[in-house]
């Protein structure tokens, strides 16, 4: 299974349109690691760690990837007219952390993981005689969770075309 991965990592201020940001008297800093790792029965396919320092009351967003075009067909008048509508590849998470009362912290996130896909006949498939369409895993997670220091979620799924499992691990530590 390919996955693409992309030089560029950005990790920029943002405001994602899942929270609004809210201004904290005493932000406090976090360091947020997330894990993705992929499974094939016991063994172990990939692991790829992102940690992102941030504070209370911000909303982050990181973009590690690439766009790749994919062909759209479309009929006018009984006559065909390719276009490209560009699909996301690799990891895209937007966070948003909040303080609570009693050392917890609400975690918001939304998390796609996207993948070139291998299907029966390789990465792609054939559509006309003259089009071959590429075939993606997608894995997305939207969740708000409430953590405390040294806290780890787990999320889980397993792909329908290979029955790997993908795993979303996701770490809170207070920096002191």
């Amino acid at each position: 299974m390919k996955t693409v991965i992309s030089a560029i990592l950005a990790a920029t201020l943002a405001v994602p349109a899942f929270a609004e940001e809210k201004t904290e008297p005493n932000p406090t800093a976090l360091r947020v690691q997330v894990v993705l790792s992929r499974h094939q029965a016991d063994r172990k396919l990939s692991s790829r760690p992102y940690t992102l320092v941030v504070t209370t009351g911000k909303q982050y967003v990181l973009r590690h990837g690439s766009q790749v075009p994919v062909p759209v067909t479309q009929y006018k008048e009984g006559r065909e007219a390719v276009s490209f509508q560009y699909k996301n590849v690799g990891v895209n998470m937007e966070l948003n952390v909040q303080a609570r009362e009693g050392g917890k912290y609400e975690l918001g996130f939304a998390l796609e993981d996207g993948s070139f896909a291998e299907g029966p006949g390789g990465p792609d498939i054939q559509i006309t005689p003259n089009l071959r369409v590429p075939l993606f895993n997608t894995h997305e997670v939207r969740s708000a969770v409430v953590m405390r220091d040294g806290e780890t979620v787990s999320f889980t799924n397993t792909q329908p075309l290979t029955g790997n499992v993908d795993k979303v691990d996701i770490t809170l530590n207070v920096l002191k």
